[in-house]
């Protein structure tokens, strides 16, 4: 090397480097002095300056797709791990390691984390421990693990409902929307729930390989659709396979996963491949009849009084995956041409709740919201079959209670409403 080079090479400026608790956690740090965002969010010390720690990262970073035989995780170079148990075999794993690096976006400025970010984490006053929760079933699961079986030998209970041609487009603009919410900074879903995995939660491994799969399917390079198909396909698989194993969180986390890789392999298709059909169904209400099993409402709602916060925040997350899981069966029936009916099964559900408690960041703040709720609703809370077809549709009443509701709806709540309305009238 010339002296002129290497003088260059010395007065170079040095990189900065992100704090010891961020590197370690593979996320991105704001770099600020003396104590990051991150970290200090999560009241955690916020040290600088490990060379150790700083050059795992950087082997770690410039070995993308490299698999490690720690904790068996793919990494694809996106922030997130792919689970190498289950994924594809040897030979296409070499190929998706060989086109991973021309499958990350061109452009020289920084990449932005697209997991959650840890604005939403609860401080050290909040802590969330999901490990006692006090959920119960008001379903009947095999009705859900059945359902769909009644697109093709209807029970005579059955009541059939109509979705017209622009309710269907309205539906798929709305569901084809969930899972490039992932691709943006800090981006979810309206089916999962900022907190699930806040503060010392680890994201579940089927949430965090989401994460990195749909920024690749979304992100593939020409050339790369048969691998990229193949690995998502193997997630699903994969998840199939040990969802019986998993705890309640990692079962919720398959069951979003899974809805969100159906959503998106059947809105956004690879042309000359077809990941979703009549099976994929079938298969999403496999995981919703398992997750009905472990309780969908809290067992403080039915006596109308405050549960606590972890249950709340699990049963509603359910809820919402399970009542975006019916919206996108009902699309797939219309334009598959087959009957819908309406599902009786989750008569008694609650509908989605207010914005307010769903974004509630502090436990303080969610504990006043629920307690306004329940003065509210005042022991008969809106249940989502008053949002269907009744004798008591377009009542006074009915309309008072759908009014109230929606005063404080977020856009999922309202976007289930528009669906009902055009159903079943307001």
């Amino acid at each position: 090397m010339s002296k002129a080079r290497r003088k260059v090479n010395r007065s170079a400026p040095p990189r900065k480097k992100a704090c010891q608790q961020c590197t370690e956690a593979k996320a991105r740090c704001g770099l600020e002095k003396p104590d990051c965002f991150r970290c200090k969010s999560r009241g955690v010390p916020c040290v600088y300056g490990s060379p150790s720690a700083n050059m795992s990262r950087t082997v770690l970073t410039s070995n993308a797709g490299h698999q490690d035989g720690n904790n068996g995780r793919l990494d694809l170079g996106f922030g997130q791990p792919v689970n190498g148990v289950g994924t594809p075999s040897q030979s296409s794993a070499s190929s998706l390691l060989q086109t991973s690096a021309s499958l990350e976006p061109t452009s020289t400025e920084p990449q932005k984390d697209t997991s959650p970010s840890s604005e939403y984490e609860p401080s050290v006053d909040n802590k969330l421990d999901f490990a006692a929760l006090d959920l119960c079933s008001t379903t009947d699961s095999s009705q859900i693990r059945n359902r769909w079986m009644e697109s093709f030998l209807p029970s005579p209970s059955q009541r059939p409902k109509i979705l017209q041609e622009y309710t269907v487009q309205y539906l798929s603009c709305v569901l084809r929307t969930y899972p490039k919410c992932m691709l943006r900074p800090s981006g979810l879903p309206p089916i999962i729930h900022p907190l699930q995995f806040a503060g010392d939660q680890v994201m579940p491994l089927p949430l965090a390989n989401c994460y990195s799969l749909v920024r690749l399917w979304y992100g593939r390079a020409s050339g790369s659709e048969s691998i990229v198909t193949t690995t998502v396909k193997q997630e699903m698989e994969r998840l199939l396979q040990e969802y019986q194993s998993y705890d309640q969180m990692e079962l919720l986390a398959a069951f979003q996963a899974y809805l969100i890789y159906a959503l998106m392999a059947y809105f956004s298709p690879v042309q000359g491949y077809c990941l979703v059909d009549h099976t994929t169904l079938v298969s999403l209400q496999e995981l919703a009849w398992r997750i009905s099993l472990t309780g969908l409402v809290c067992t403080a709602e039915l006596s109308h009084s405050r549960p606590k916060w972890e249950s709340w925040i699990v049963a509603s997350a359910k809820r919402r995956t399970l009542y975006a899981m019916y919206l996108f069966h009902n699309v797939f029936n219309s334009i598959c041409q087959l009957p819908n009916y309406v599902a009786e099964e989750l008569h008694d559900l609650p509908v989605p709740a207010s914005k307010a408690l769903w974004e509630a960041r502090t436990r303080k703040a969610w504990e006043r919201e629920y307690d306004c709720h329940l003065s509210t609703w005042q022991g008969n809370e809106l249940c989502i079959s008053e949002l269907w077809r009744s004798p008591d549709t377009g009542s006074s009443e009915r309309q008072d209670r759908i009014d109230q509701w929606m005063q404080g709806v977020d856009e999922f709540g309202m976007a289930l409403f528009a669906i009902t309305a055009h159903i079943h009238g307001c």
